[in-house]
């Protein structure tokens, strides 16, 4: 029994912090952003991803024909908020610009690339992040592996 008084109370705190509401400051959000070269999204024939923290873009990478658009500029709205505001991305393989215009209201995002003239419609998906509640209790189903694990290697020696 010795050592159980731990793993219980760090599970009764884990419980606590679930059922009181414990407050978890906003996460980083994780997008992907998939890019149709044709106005009226179809299918997705280039596609990146891109981080939001607190409204504001903080990573972005994708890739649109030869060009890698990852650098981040002064203009670094959310790509899909609905604020009419531009994104413009730079690429660092070449001089590539991308700009993002998320329209408010409008049926589409749209999206042209400076140096090509590519151009056509975007859209993005919330990536889902794993629910507090199930990473706590799948933490707590490996320690009591582990606790459960090393009980049995104790018993095989000591019977040995």
């Amino acid at each position: 029994m010795r050592g159980t008084h731990g793993f219980a109370s760090a599970c009764a705190l884990c419980l606590a912090a679930l059922l009181g509401g414990a407050r978890v400051s906003a996460l980083p959000l994780n997008f992907v952003i998939e890019f149709d070269e044709a106005s009226g999204f179809v299918s997705a024939d280039w596609s990146g991803t891109y981080t939001v923290d607190g409204g504001v873009l903080t990573a972005f990478s994708a890739t649109i024909g030869p060009f890698v658009y990852n650098q981040l500029t002064v203009f670094n709205d959310d790509p899909d908020d609905n604020d009419t505001v531009s994104t413009i991305v730079v690429s660092s393989s070449g001089g590539g610009t991308l700009r993002l215009e998320d329209n408010q209201g409008a049926a589409e995002n749209v999206w042209v690339t400076i140096i090509d003239g590519r151009a056509g419609a975007y859209r993005t998906t919330l990536v889902p992040e794993p629910h507090v509640a199930g990473l706590l209790l799948t933490g707590a189903a490996a320690l009591a592996l582990r606790r459960r694990s090393k009980r049995s290697d104790a018993r095989r020696r000591t019977s040995s």
